[in-house]
């Protein structure tokens, strides 16, 4: 998320968004695995044509801040942040649903996970067992990131954990495990510019400590570049202000680390602001924020 106030551990986390165990990621053509499916990665078999129109998800509300959304591999639980219990402050909220067509569930405060202070850009693991999230709780003072995890997803979220090897001396927000050893994370810190930059973390095993952050060139200009999320294909997504208000754009994996020039999603793009994109593993559903309703709410489009 945007702040819109002011203000090293996962042993056995498995975040299957795709790519090997060294962490490299894959070029065209390479398979990536994706809950247990092996996806190609070859342009034309992942989908690259536009969505199409964006609808509402009805569990947003027109009274409050509805943002930073993020699903389960399976897209039957959903995410965000909310300020619906004080106004200004964020809060974490889940839905369900039985199927993809079914509607999702009332919105549910996690009481475990929300306190008086800002919980908020959430990632949730495509098998829904571990949370990355930001917070500005003791001892933190400023906005960092925490981790909890769950046995299943019937049961309680753990007490968060300060991840302290990925929270600097500012904001560090949206901290996405892409793999086991790679993670993605917008940040304020040093030598951010712009507001925010995307940094890249990445560590020698699933049982290591992530390692410092470092900024990704070509995604660190000095106009805001924040909220990233990585595809199975290695490409990011993400919020930038490039056109003088906040857009979703989308920078493609090279292969060797490195990002081709970030291309604007021009079919969802309004006078408005779009934010905290979140793709399925397949590429066919999009989910965002959007203000163009009046309010900070939360949509759906798919190709």
């Amino acid at each position: 998320m945007r702040i819109w106030v002011a203000l090293g551990l996962c042993a056995g986390c498995s975040f299957e968004h795709g790519t090997s165990v060294s962490g490299e990621l894959p070029d065209a053509g390479d398979a990536v695995d994706v809950d247990g499916r092996m996806v190609d990665a070859t342009p034309g078999v992942f989908p690259t044509g536009p969505f199409g129109m964006p609808e509402l998800v009805p569990i947003s509300s027109a009274n409050y801040r509805d943002d930073d959304i993020t699903l389960t591999g399976d897209m039957l639980e959903i995410f965000f942040e909310s300020d619906r219990v004080t106004l200004g402050n964020g809060d974490i909220y889940t839905s369900r649903r039985a199927s993809v067509n079914d509607a999702w569930s009332l919105p549910a405060r996690i009481d475990e996970l929300s306190t008086q202070w800002i919980e908020t850009s959430m990632e949730v693991s495509t098998d829904g067992l571990t949370m990355y999230f930001s917070s500005n709780r003791p001892p933190s003072t400023s906005v960092d990131v925490y981790i909890t995890t769950r046995p299943d997803r019937s049961s309680a979220w753990t007490s968060p954990v300060l991840v302290s090897s990925l929270s600097g001396s500012g904001g560090d927000w949206n901290a996405q495990p892409w793999s086991d050893t790679v993670l993605f994370l917008g940040s304020d810190r040093s030598p951010a510019r712009g507001g925010s930059d995307i940094f890249r973390s990445t560590r020698a095993s699933a049982g290591a400590s992530w390692g410092t952050p470092g900024v990704i060139a070509g995604l660190d200009t000095n106009r805001y570049e924040g909220e990233a999320f990585a595809d199975t294909t290695g490409a990011i997504w993400f919020t930038g202000d490039a056109e003088g208000d906040d857009d979703i754009w989308r920078a493609e994996a090279v292969g060797d680390g490195s990002y081709k020039t970030p291309q604007l999603v021009l079919e969802i793009d309004t006078q408005y602001g779009e934010n905290d994109p979140w793709l399925s593993p397949d590429g066919h559903t999009l989910y965002f924020t959007s203000t163009r309703n009046g309010s900070l709410d939360i949509y759906v489009a798919k190709r």
